[in-house]
């Protein structure tokens, strides 16, 4: 059994479950959840706590420019690293 043209095959690479974001997108959502309360801009960073969001893990998809100070349940090492790079801290609850 063949792929016929424009058949779209789904596979767990291509999900990603309500829980996740990419930390590009979280990034891009930055001035929003700072003007909304749900991050703080401080003279050291900017602090998150992702769980609040309802947010279980951080993929590392992205960018990230900024200095966050990240609470999340889970992190991939890719965006962890992508984290720390920028000067941030990742802490696992």
């Amino acid at each position: 059994m063949g792929i016929i043209k424009g058949q779209h095959i789904s596979n767990q690479h291509n999900r990603h479950d309500e829980g996740t974001l990419n930390i590009g997108n979280l990034e891009e959502m930055l001035a929003e959840l700072i003007r909304d309360g749900k991050a703080e801009e401080k003279a050291d960073g900017i602090y998150l706590d992702v769980t609040e969001l309802g947010i279980q893990k951080i993929l590392g998809k992205g960018k990230v420019t900024k200095k966050l100070m990240l609470t999340a349940n889970a992190v991939t090492e890719t965006a962890k690293g992508k984290i720390e790079s920028a000067g941030g801290t990742v802490s696992i609850t």
